[in-house]
């Protein structure tokens, strides 16, 4: 059961996720079938040592019982002996030594008789005077004479006994009569709340009479009537039978609710009682196993039970649908009462719903759960306010929209489950799921035979119907993984192989497919309605446009406009926030589609036609979209322009937008170019993903490049001569003829302007060869009048500034500010030498070993610091630990000591800090997290969301921000994510490290990133899978790959030329210095101890004379990577030694941070540690137990300053 329901739980729409916790669930079951194999080895190497200790036990005690045996037949033998010497030889005497013995035996007799009857007097006394815990110490005394009287003997044991018993049944009688007549002063039981301080004298007294009778019946043989608790119980009893049993008023078949709340009063006032004064009874008869509150609550449940049975056993009670659903109802309220006010849990053995389980009722309740349904539904769906939303007057409320009858059907549906979970037989419970289901299948049809009969999607209730299928896919999907309901797939599956999630799911998946359908319906009808709406933009004469500068948006444009903010303001009043993702998905592909299919594809044009269109789709189009698109309650996040369709149109205005010069030449290129060269050529435009043969059939589209127009480029080089309206260029120009200049006409309003041929050195036109028309046109376009650039989305140029979207912009900005120069700093190494570090913080961290996260209960950890990481400015010091937390440190100047400052929660294990290169910000990442920026006092200031192709939240493992601030990197799974520091939300770029089908790559997790510190835009990517890549924001790709040959890389950081690259490893001894100028080239190899997975840092100082590492072995390593030693093995202890060697701890060194401006490291402490078991049996020891058996300096947690 365990088993299937931790299958249930993954999460089957991550693949990664869904498999990782298989392995897990298998290594957890792989790990219990060793443990038990080892018990199984030890328990057959003891078995056969017991069994022998066994056998010697046995004869040892056989060899004792003869031994005692054989004596005591000496002694019998030996007494006849001399009770017939002595008939023999002195007859008077042995006649006088039996005299004795009688008179002896009567003697003792006298006594016993004397004792007891003076105890029996004191007990009678006792209670005449009411005074019940002396009368139960006389009476033990009594009751021990047998075994504590020297004067008690055989012949005293059959008057004891029958002395004992007519006392025994007088106390009894009496005892009994005491404690009703205490019950009657007292009006118990309880139908009202009574002051149980104001009576605990007289309740007391009856916990006295509860043990002296129960002290009387413990000693006794006999059977003298009722329990203590019977006679408890009785009192209940008879009242309950006296009210509702027979020929009385409160007997009414009709009106189960009478004895249903009789019982719930007595248990409510009483049940005080029986927790304080009858378990203390309990306690003190030595049965504290047993709890008088439970055993009080399950005589109710039975009194119910025993008159349910009753009732349904009388003829036509089943018949009568109106009787048998009311005591349903009653009979599932008064078991929800007693399991959540009294925690009667289901595994007891009564319930009063088991009443109603026999089969000839069950099927009749199950035809009145369908028939009661089936009416249900039909009712609602013909309530005139069927399909309002549920909260009216409160719509904004709800991000489902749910109409009426969805939410009354839901409401049905989870009356009936509240109606059958009581039922303690999950047979049962699993015929009612099996009607549910049918249920279910059968209100989606009825959903479908009324969408049906509406002709449009645009009128109601057709958007209704959409929210409510939504609804209840989302319903279904929640009950399919409730443990209750899991219970029950596991026993319908039982028999069979199947691995559906849950019980739902099936019908989940049919409602999800219906709502789709429906949401196509819509969008079709959607882009039927903006095609007509088309047609006199379609009819302009884009071929024959004259407007040289597009300012205004073309005036046919606003019908086409209009009707999309009509439709889709339609759609955002009345669909769901929670599902309207989907529809803007469609319907933004729509109308990029239109206009593809309808518009651009079929019609001519030249340049200004086409860059009117495009301005009017960039300046009118994309800003309504995504003010339209832009609802707050939405799921997620939508981007117009992220659309396949819409790149695909903008991609093609922008190449029939190009100047006829520009294209002509473009044009000709595209023909003698390969495939694999096209995207070079095109990006200077800000083109993307267009095949060759694409771009050519663009390019057919124009109707100004045609021969009689302008000719060719060679033919503009060949004759010489130019229309007056054009300017002269320059243009470095090679087409395998060598010339070193040529020129091309550029349109204007008019004016021309010729420019002379310049010359052109060798070296220049060396460089023009080589680069080719790709350099020649981006020439051209760096020549053009735009100055100033702004950051858009990846697929927009300069030319597309002017769009303005919706997305979110950071209402902070962030400085760009150049890098300072760094500071001279001096190490000297004295303090380093001594072992003595300036502080040591551990407070903090020591309070977190037993970590509170606030949304969980606590848990045995250990906190150990994971790094430290100083601010640019030096000011602020911020660590993260195993507690989730991230502490921030100041740093104070004058007494040079860091004070903790605050704090934050991160939510889940955080993976890395990184500050910001210009600002008092750092960034975080956690599992199941979005990077999250913090400024220096814990208050979150942007987020940023990696969302992969499914649409989902993922987490980055590793980050690092470009070296002006601007932009943030991002290391996934097999991917690499770019974010805008001013566009607060999801990437605005994505890298595939690895790709399937591939040769090479990056296949596993980016474990850490490093950026280039001369080369802007270049960065280092190391990975669990043991390489590193060398990519840059210019190809937005991977340029360089090559192995490392060691475990997963953990740490890279640069040299500050840029050359030189070191790398450290998991469970390696060696950080490796890579010569970039030879990638894959390793120019010398550090020695430092690390036999664990935890990241060690390390760091360079500013001018690369020295490299700081920690070490797993407690110590801080320093190198002097100065020294011109270069790599002569391979072997680790031929690798570079450190300069220096401080111990720290005994405990891993895995942080390290060098201050900016100061000769200060700051270093963590702590490693994960495995404790020993203890062989121990006092369960009464704390939590932290399993650590005691570790030395304490193994549990060194701490932060560290360093004076260099």
């Amino acid at each position: 059961m365990n088993i299937r329901t931790r299958l249930a739980d993954l999460n089957s729409r991550d693949l990664h996720q869904y498999f990782r916790g298989f392995r897990e669930i298998y290594q957890d079951l792989q790990t219990k079938k060793d443990a038990f194999e080892v018990d199984e080895l030890v328990y057959q190497q003891t078995l056969r040592e017991m069994m022998q200790n066994v056998e010697d036990i046995r004869n040892s005690f056989n060899a004792t019982r003869m031994n005692v045996t054989c004596n005591m037949d000496d002694l019998i033998g030996k007494y006849a002996d001399v009770t017939e010497e002595l008939r023999k030889k002195d007859p008077p005497l042995l006649e006088k030594i039996e005299n004795l013995l009688k008179m002896q035996r009567e003697l003792a007799y006298f006594k016993f008789a004397k004792n007891f009857l003076q105890l029996r007097d004191e007990v009678r006394n006792c209670l005449r005077k009411r005074d019940f815990k002396k009368l139960a110490e006389q009476y033990e005394k009594l009751a021990k004479i047998p075994d504590s009287s020297e004067e008690f003997s055989t012949a005293c044991s059959k008057e004891y006994a029958i002395r004992k018993s007519t006392l025994d049944r007088f106390l009894i009688a009496e005892l009994k009569s005491s404690l009703l007549e205490v019950y009657a002063r007292l009006r118990f039981p309880f139908e009202e709340a009574v002051d149980y301080v104001s009576l605990r004298p007289h309740l007391g007294k009856t916990v006295e009479i509860m043990k002296s009778i129960h002290l009387i019946q413990s000693h006794s043989d006999e059977n003298y009537g009722l329990s203590v608790m019977e006679i408890i119980y009785e009192e209940f009893g008879k009242r309950f039978k006296y009210h509702f049993y027979g020929d009385k008023p409160t007997n009414s078949p009709s009106k189960p609710e009478w004895f249903f709340t009789q019982l719930s009063v007595w248990i409510a006032n009483n049940i005080e009682y029986f927790e304080e004064y009858v378990q203390e009874f309990i306690n003190q008869v030595g049965m504290s196993d047993v709890n008088a509150r439970s055993l009080f609550i399950q005589y109710i449940v039975d009194l119910a039970a025993k008159k349910v049975k009753s009732l349904v056993k009388q003829s036509n009670f089943v018949q009568d649908r109106r009787m048998l659903s009311h005591l349903i109802d009653e009979t599932v309220i008064f078991e929800k009462e007693i399991t959540e006010l009294y925690d009667y849990g289901a595994d007891e053995t009564t319930h009063v719903i088991s009443a109603l389980s026999e089969d000839n009722i069950l099927d009749t309740w199950i035809k009145l759960e369908r028939d009661t349904i089936s009416i249900g539904v039909d009712a609602i769906l013909a309530d005139p306010d069927a399909y309002e939303s549920r909260y009216k007057g409160a719509a904004d409320v709800d991000p489902y929209l749910v109409p009426n009858f969805a939410d009354s059907f839901v409401i049905l549906m989870q009356s009936m489950y509240e109606r059958y979970k009581s039922i303690p037989d999950i047979r049962l419970q699993c015929r009612f799921v099996k009607l549910q289901l049918i249920i279910v299948d059968e209100f989606r049809s009825r959903i479908v035979q009324i969408n049906q009969q509406i002709d449009t999607p645009w009128r109601s209730p057709y958007p209704q119907l959409m929210n409510a299928l939504w609804y209840v896919t989302l319903v279904l999907d929640d009950w399919s993984d409730l443990p209750e309901f899991v219970r029950l797939q596991y026993y319908l599956q039982a028999s069979s192989s199947s691995l559906v999630k849950g019980i739902f799911d099936e019908s989940s998946s049919f409602y999800r497919h219906v709502w789709r359908q429906r949401a196509k319906q819509l969008s079709d009808s959607f882009a039927e309605h903006i095609r007509h709406k088309l047609n006199s933009y379609i009819n302009e004469k884009w071929y024959a446009h004259d407007v040289a500068k597009p300012i205004d948006v073309t005036s046919s444009f606003a019908a086409f406009l209009t009707e999309i903010n009509r439709l889709l303001c339609s759609i955002n009043k009345n669909i769901s926030p929670d599902s309207i993702l989907t529809i803007y998905h469609l319907t933004n592909h729509e109308i990029w589609q239109v206009l593809d299919l309808h518009l651009i594809s079929r019609t001519p044009f030249n340049y200004r036609g086409a860059a009117q269109m495009k301005f009017d789709i960039t300046t009118a189009l994309i800003p309504l979209l995504n003010s339209l698109y832009h609802r707050p309650k939405a799921t997620g996040d939508f981007d117009v322009i992220l659309d396949e369709k819409c790149v695909r149109v903008l991609n093609t205005l922008k190449l029939l937008s190009l100047p006829t010069p520009t294209a002509i030449l473009l044009k000709e290129e595209m023909e003698h170019i390969p495939e694999q060269n096209l995207d070079d050529k095109l990006e200077p435009f800000g083109i993307v993903s267009l095949t060759k043969s694409r771009v050519l059939e663009i390019f057919e589209q124009r109707c100004d490049m045609t021969m009689q127009n302008y000719g060719s480029a060679n033919d503009c080089k060949r004759n010489g001569t130019y229309r007056n309206d054009c300017i002269y260029l320059m243009l470095l120009y090679n087409r395998g003829i060598k010339e070193s200049t040529s020129t091309v006409e550029k349109s204007t309003d008019g004016a021309s302007e010729s420019t002379t041929t310049a010359k052109v050195s060798q070296r220049t036109q060396e460089k023009i060869e080589r680069s080719g028309i790709a350099f020649l046109l981006q020439q051209m376009r760096n020549s053009e009048a735009v100055n100033s650039k702004t950051k858009t989305q990846p697929i927009l140029d300069e030319a597309d500034s002017n769009i303005e979207t919706n997305n979110t912009r950071s209402s902070e900005t962030i400085k760009n500010v150049a890098p300072k120069e760094p500071t001279k700093i001096d190490y000297k190494f004295q303090n380093v030498l001594s072992n003595a570090p300036m502080q040591r913080i551990t407070d903090c961290y020591n309070q977190g070993t037993v970590p509170d996260f606030g949304f969980s209960s606590k848990v045995n950890d250990n906190n150990y610091v994971r790094s430290c990481k100083w601010s640019p400015s030096g000011h602020w010091l911020i660590t993260e630990s195993m507690d989730r937390r991230v502490r921030i440190f100041k740093y104070d100047s004058e007494t040079k000591q860091t004070i903790l400052h605050s704090g934050t929660r991160t939510g889940d294990l955080i993976y890395e800090l990184q500050w910001h290169p210009t600002e008092d910000w750092f960034a975080s990442t956690s599992k199941s997290q979005p990077i999250h920026i913090w400024d220096e006092n814990g208050k979150l200031k942007l987020s940023f969301r990696g969302i992969n192709n499914m649409d989902e939240l993922t987490s980055a493992y590793s980050i690092s921000f470009s070296l002006d601030g601007q932009t943030l990197y991002g290391g996934y799974y097999k991917k690499l994510k770019i974010f805008d520091m001013e566009r607060p939300g999801r990437q605005i770029k994505e890298i595939k490290t690895f790709e399937k089908g591939s040769i090479g790559g990056q296949k596993s997790i980016m474990s850490c990133i490093a950026m280039c510190p001369t080369f802007a835009g270049s960065y280092a990517v190391g990975c669990f899978a043991g390489s590193i890549g060398l990519y840059s924001d210019q190809t937005g790709s991977c340029d360089c790959l090559f192995g490392t040959g060691s475990m997963g890389v953990t740490h890279l950081e640069y040299s500050s030329d840029g050359n030189l690259l070191f790398s450290g490893y998991r469970k390696s001894n060696i950080i490796e210095c890579f010569d970039l100028r030879f990638p894959g080239h390793v120019l010398s190899r550090l020695y430092r101890p690390v036999d664990t997975n935890q990241r060690i840092y390390f760091q360079r100082d500013h001018y690369d004379r020295y490299l700081f590492s920690g070490s797993t072995g407690g110590e801080i390593l320093v190198y002097d990577i100065k020294s011109g030693q270069s790599i002569t093995s391979v072997k680790d202890q031929d690798a570079i030694q450190p300069k220096w060697k401080m111990s720290a701890s005994l405990a891993s060194v895995a942080g390290l941070s060098l201050h900016p401006e100061l000769p200060i490291m700051a270093v963590t402490t702590g490693q994960r540690v495995f404790p020993n078991p203890l062989d121990t049996s006092d369960e009464s020891e704390s939590e932290m137990q399993p650590y005691t058996s570790l030395a304490t300096n193994k549990l060194d947690n701490s932060l560290q300053l360093w004076q260099l």
